[in-house]
């Protein structure tokens, strides 16, 4: 997975890495993509910011590489199919982290 940042100046900066493991895993994916995030970004005001993911397999081929699934993947795996259910029935903004809910007269938090 790669991620992308373009700031004010149009300076174009880019980090990626290999996931151990496939994955399609929300939450994974998040984590991964803040930890290169935070790695790259000097704090300067950003104008464009990918991400962008590549070698993409099927879910099945995930299973079989993972004979011993944790409880916790599976659990993880659940919320994710509900999420995605749920977005799939009333729109993308049915559901969302908390930290993007915004308060009246306050910006999103990003």
């Amino acid at each position: 997975m790669a991620v992308s940042i373009i700031d004010y100046e149009f300076r174009h900066t880019t980090h990626q890495m290999t996931l151990l493991k496939p994955t399609h895993s929300t939450d994974m994916i998040h984590q991964n993509a803040c930890s290169l995030f935070d790695e790259m970004w000097d704090g300067t005001p950003i104008r464009n910011l990918g991400i962008q993911t590549s070698k993409v397999v099927p879910v099945e081929a995930e299973r079989q590489m993972s004979l011993f699934g944790t409880e916790q993947e599976e659990k993880r795996e659940k919320l994710d199919k509900a999420i995605d259910s749920i977005r799939n029935r009333f729109g993308s903004s049915a559901i969302q982290r908390a930290s993007l809910v915004k308060k009246e007269d306050e910006k999103p938090i990003f």
